[in-house]
This record gives structure tokens, sequence and C-alpha cells, in this order.
């Protein structure tokens, strides 16, 4: 006989140094208001700054709705996540990470309702706060109607939303993941995305829930620019095998997307990436958004090494 898990809801919230938002996070989780229990998993990456005694702490404090894994060897940011992934025993899992917070505490009664409603939608989404450096920068979320169903395909082409305001179908995740993904350098949560897609729509609800940070990090390098470009495409052409070509279009226009973008750093002469980028000018007109496309020409009309000699210049002198 198959039972139902004593928890409809897990949220999945993984750490690793974050004592000065990891309160913040776990509280905007307890508030929620639901007819349905849930239950908060979270796993600190054996964290040296006191995250993991605040973790602790809450589980002591609430220890039927909270549950503390804490890692005595630090795992790496995308082990620690499938790992704690697989405690995850709901019906449904979200995502809250260490140093995000959810700003609306009906936000999992939404989502849960939406699915339940819609058995054909794998993952909910919605829209979400930017905070940089503790004030709010941006808001994002899509134009039209409250509620917006995507394929795989709109998703591939237009990223939305972000990882703490995922909400998905447990059963519908790869139990296990494919062995590539263990590996994943970045966009683990991307992936994640498109491994739902395969067997539902993608749901989102056009309101602003949650509250992603951003932290300060340079990416001026272009060493590290080619470096995230070379894993993304990489991963994307096992995605594709993985699903058996079902969004092959998508992902052909997704990689021409990104040569255009990051070709701009690669180490050639200007008029080379210049006459790479009149070549290409046909992908910057068919998928580029009018926005989108001004910046990329920006970045192919200006050279990358004046941006960087201004940026250093301006950064000596302040």
């Amino acid at each position: 006989m198959i039972t139902d898990p004593p928890f409809k809801v897990s949220v999945c919230m993984t750490s690793y140094n974050q004592k000065r938002f990891i309160r913040q996070a776990i509280e905007s989780v307890l508030s929620q208001k639901t007819d349905f229990p849930i239950e908060l998993v979270i796993s600190d990456d054996s964290s040296n700054d006191g995250t993991g005694e605040i973790c602790d702490e809450y589980a002591n404090r609430f220890p039927d709705r909270v549950r503390y894994i804490g890692r005595e060897k630090n795992l790496g940011m995308m082990a620690n996540f499938i790992a704690t992934l697989d405690e995850c025993t709901g019906k449904y899992v979200a995502i809250c990470e260490g140093d995000d917070y959810w700003i609306d505490d009906s936000k999992l009664q939404q989502q849960a309702y939406l699915m339940e409603k819609h058995p054909d939608v794998s993952l909910c989404c919605h829209g979400h706060l930017t905070i940089k450096q503790g004030r709010q920068v941006s808001t994002e979320s899509l134009k039209g109607p409250d509620i917006r169903f995507l394929s795989g395909n709109d998703y591939l082409e237009r990223p939305v939303s972000h990882t703490a305001s995922y909400f998905f179908r447990n059963s519908l995740r790869p139990h296990p993941f494919p062995d590539w993904y263990h590996d994943l350098k970045l966009a683990g949560d991307h992936f994640l995305v498109l491994f739902l897609s395969v067997n539902g729509r993608i749901a989102y609800i056009n309101k602003t829930l949650s509250a992603f940070r951003t932290h300060a990090a340079s990416y001026s390098n272009t060493v590290r620019m080619l470096e995230i470009k070379t894993d993304y495409l990489k991963n994307l052409d096992l995605f594709d095998d993985y699903s058996g070509g079902k969004f092959h279009e998508a992902v052909e226009i997704v990689k021409k997307r990104w040569e255009l973008i990051y070709h701009v750093y690669e180490p050639k002469s200007y008029i080379s990436r210049l006459t790479y980028f009149v070549t290409n000018f046909d992908v910057l007109v068919k998928h580029f958004h009018l926005s989108e496309a001004a910046t990329v020409f920006l970045r192919y009309l200006v050279p990358v090494e004046l941006k960087t000699t201004l940026r250093r210049t301006f950064s000596r002198s302040s």
C-alpha cells in the first residue's frame, strides 16, 4: 500500500559561510502559512563562520519542522545540493538557498494550489527581487497574465526566475541525476529546470514572492568568461543527449547566442572579433531582444582591453 509522505512540501536549503543571511532565510520558510505540513531540510557544507551553529539552533527549537544536516567534510556546491535533495521526502520540493529569502508568507500555498490544479506542470516559479550589497537593485518578472505556462523550449531561449522561486514535483526530477550533472561548475539550478521540463510544463506566477542576493564578484577576467562558455555549452550538449533531442532546435539557438556573446572575449585581434560579429549579425537580429542586441553590439564596438584598462584606472583613482 502506497502512503503519502508525512510532509507535502520539503524545503531544500543548502548553505556555506552564510552566517549573515541564514537566519532571514530560515525565518522566511518558517513564517509560511499553509494548510499542509512542510519540513525544512538544511545542509550546511562544513562552514567555518558559525553558520552551522545557527542551523543547529533552529533544528533544536523546531524539531518537528526543521531537519539539520551538518557536513563534517566539505562536499562542494553540487554534491551538497544533490545530497540534500535526496533527503527531501515531500511530494513537492521548494528551494531556498541560505543567502536568499522569501517575501510572501503565502508563497508555498500559492504554488501548491497551482500544482494540484495543473497535474501536467512539473515546476512552478515566480518573480523575484534582486538584492545587491543590501540594496534592492531590480525586480524581475514577466509581462503578461497572472499565470503563464512555458515549455522547455521557452525556458531555454529565455530563462525566467531564480532558484528561490523553484517548486517542483519530487517524483519528476532525475533519480538519480546523470553523472555529468554532479560535475557542473555552474548553472546547476538552470539544468534542474531543464530536467523537469522534459516531463511537464513550467508554470510562472507573475508575482514577486522571493528575494535573490547577488554578491560582489568580478567577471572581467576573459579567461574566466571563456571557461564559463566552454563549460555551459558542453553541458548543454550533454543535456540534449539526455533528453533525446526533445529541445534540440532551442539548444542550437542558445549555442549560437552564447557563441556570439562570448566570442568577444577570445584572445584575438579587435578586427578579427569585429569581423566575427559582422559575419554573425543575423544571429543578433533573429535571436536577441533589442536591449540585449544593443549590449552585445557595444561589447564588440568597445575593445575588451580598453574597458579593462579604464576599469583599473578608475579603481586606482577612487
